[in-house]
């Protein structure tokens, strides 16, 4: 009789702002005080973070589906509605007739798309999961700058870890209700202060500004650097070349109509016809393509 092979163990969570690394805390291994607190935090916060770290990834991607799934069938729907006009103008009732049957197809799909995700409210799994996540990581980078974490008191410490653990639950606690709220909100959260508290050594603030600057203020920097660049080639290069795309088509429609009406040559118009049915699409299909992509945004 043999034994099944014991379960492999979860995959550890990826390195990220929140959770720290073997080499981030062997960075600050000479400041006990800094090292403490983020090794609390990372029980705490980090763990935390992850699962809705996941969560949030897991509703994005099955949002991504959905709108994917919505946007091509939309974009052939169109597709098909055009192609169905311009067969009618060229009184080819067959290929109408299968323009249509499809059109109609492509219409069903596209409606069960939208109305799944209306009903799973994907989205706002996902903004609810997002925001939670993000408020785990602020509020790591927040408690760190409290003045407690430096007192030697035991009193102060467990006053610091109290703090981090109210801040956790409130976030784990959080509806969708009060992602508005927040949004709605106009002014910060302050961080707490206590007066009586013993300043940090020198030492220890440039270990912990050392440490903002690796794991807060570089990631972000290196995102944003990131989106802006891969959002400024699709969008400024791609959004004239599909507007100047269908205008071109329609010159050229107009110059194959006026040479048809002048000659008498009715290919000449059938072909003018077809370009316009594809100077149409062309915006449909971009706007198809912007709406994709806004859903792989954020």
């Amino acid at each position: 009789m043999t034994t099944a092979a014991p379960a492999p163990p979860p995959p550890s969570p990826s390195p990220s702002e929140v959770r720290d690394t073997a080499d981030d805390l062997e960075a600050v291994a000479s400041t006990p005080a800094l090292r403490s607190a983020l090794d609390f935090l990372g029980a705490t916060v980090a763990t935390a973070f992850d699962g809705a770290d996941r969560k949030a990834i897991a509703h994005q991607r099955s949002f991504r589906v959905i709108t994917m799934w919505a946007t091509v069938c939309g974009i052939l729907s169109i597709l098909f509605s055009i192609g169905n006009l311009v067969a009618t103008v060229l009184a080819a009732g067959t290929v109408a007739d299968a323009f249509f049957f499809a059109q109609v197809v492509a219409l069903v799909a596209t409606a069960a798309a939208v109305l799944r995700g209306l009903f799973a409210y994907r989205h706002e799994n996902w903004l609810l999961e997002r925001c939670r996540a993000e408020q785990l990581r602020s509020a790591k980078f927040v408690h760190l700058l409290d003045p407690l974490i430096w007192s030697p008191d035991p009193v102060d410490r467990q006053a610091w870890e109290a703090r981090v653990q109210a801040e956790v639950e409130r976030v784990r606690a959080m509806r969708y209700e009060d992602i508005l709220a927040i949004a709605g909100q106009s002014e910060v959260a302050g961080i707490a202060t206590t007066p009586e508290a013993t300043p940090p050594e020198p030492a220890a603030m440039d270990a912990l500004a050392t440490y903002y600057h690796r794991k807060r203020l570089a990631p972000q920097r290196e995102y944003f650097l990131r989106v802006s660049l891969q959002r400024a080639r699709v969008g400024a290069r791609a959004l004239p070349l599909f507007f100047f795309g269908a205008v071109f088509l329609e010159i050229l429609q107009a110059v194959l109509t006026l040479a048809a009406r002048a000659g008498g040559a009715s290919r000449l118009e059938t072909m003018g016809n077809l370009l316009s049915g594809a100077a149409i699409a062309i915006p449909a299909v971009w706007a198809g393509i912007r709406t994709q992509q806004g859903a792989f945004e954020g």
